[in-house]
């Protein structure tokens, strides 16, 4: 196993973007569970592109925070 850390990010499924999880297409789950079965003993990280609104960049920040946590929670990396 090589893998020490997974970038994850969502997108519309026509333009390139890190959007927050929720926000896009991209099915997280499969992704996810398939960390979890590999046993990855590294990190997660999520990407963001620049919020719309970048006088609210730390609610943009927080929005991708706690959808990547219930989702890591979900696929059981989190408790």
């Amino acid at each position: 196993n090589r893998a020490i850390h997974v970038h994850i990010s969502d997108c519309d499924g026509k333009v390139h973007g890190d959007l927050p999880p929720g926000r896009g297409v991209v099915p997280f789950e499969p992704y996810l569970s398939e960390i979890r079965d590999l046993h990855i003993p590294g990190a997660v990280s999520l990407e963001l592109e620049y919020s719309p609104e970048p006088d609210k960049i730390e609610e943009w920040v927080w929005e991708a925070y706690v959808a990547t946590d219930l989702l890591m929670k979900q696929a059981g990396l989190r408790s």
